[in-house]
């Protein structure tokens, strides 16, 4: 098996633990948790290498099992990890090494992932380097260009601001090192796969819980939106939300008094704009 195959098939296994893992859904529960989407964007995806049939379709992947038609474009999926569970070594001997950039650790979500990895890596065999950019999109570049220099075989992105890793993203592909990104897809840049939630859905469920749970179709509404840096899963969420909601909008009988982004997702954020909206209402 090539080499681009087999690591790519790696990592996006460690993708799949991160977006089952903060489920909260029942083991027997099948519902796809999320997709696998290859070559986003300007993907560059063989890098110089002769790997090009693992990510030659542009077709989303829904997760189910690792085993099955999610990795089925992965060539020789079953046969990737050895007896005992564990990644391969490499062919010197060595263990594969993964650079994590994470966004921040201050929501619960990257806490949970965080720990995933540190507990998969030590259970798999590979060697996970994990660097959180705190919510700081010029030190999590550094943080990108750090890893690169390390010689990690594949680098895992959360972007903290999406709009601004396409540079240095283009350079790490040009290097040959795949990358594969989580929740909020980089701009302008050759990303091998991403993986992330339907957010469209997640946002559909949010008014779906509203007006239909609920009952609740008149009155003052506010809207609290994630981080405007955001500019893919926040209107994502935005537009799933207000299907359900936008003919009583339309209608009149829903008043939206106040509609605001939240920066860097903080809850002291959504706090103030909330007492703020208090005087409108």
């Amino acid at each position: 098996m090539k080499k681009m195959t087999r690591i790519l098939a790696m990592i996006l296994v460690m993708c799949m633990l991160l977006m089952t893992g903060c489920s909260q859904e029942s083991p027997e529960d099948t519902t796809p948790q999320g997709e696998m989407e290859e070559n986003v964007g300007n993907n560059t995806a063989d890098s110089g290498t002769d790997d090009a049939e693992a990510t030659s379709s542009n077709d989303p992947v829904p997760i189910t099992d690792p085993s099955k038609e999610a990795w089925a474009n992965l060539p020789e999926f079953d046969s990737i990890l050895q007896e005992d569970g564990k990644w391969p070594l490499k062919e010197n001997g060595e263990k594969y090494k993964i650079g994590m950039s994470m966004p921040t650790v201050q929501e619960e979500v990257w806490q949970i992932q965080m720990t995933l990895i540190e507990e998969d890596a030590e259970k798999r065999g590979y060697e996970a380097v994990i660097l959180v950019a705190d919510n700081d999109a010029d030190r999590q570049i550094q943080q990108l260009q750090s890893l690169a220099a390390q010689g990690v075989d594949a680098i895992w992105v959360g972007a903290h601001d999406a709009s601004m890793l396409g540079p240095v993203l283009t350079e790490i592909a040009e290097m040959g090192i795949p990358v594969v990104s989580q929740t909020r897809l980089p701009v302008d840049c050759p990303v091998a796969y991403h993986c992330n939630t339907d957010n469209t859905l997640l946002g559909q469920l949010h008014s779906q819980y509203i007006v239909d749970t609920l009952g609740i179709t008149s009155g003052n509404f506010v809207i609290l939106k994630g981080d405007a840096r955001q500019i893919t899963d926040v209107p994502q969420i935005y537009a799933g939300m207000m299907t359900d909601i936008q003919q009583y909008v339309d209608s009149g009988d829903i008043n939206i008094v106040l509609e605001q982004n939240c920066e860097d997702w903080k809850a002291e954020e959504a706090m103030k704009h909330a007492e703020s909206a208090l005087t409108l209402a």
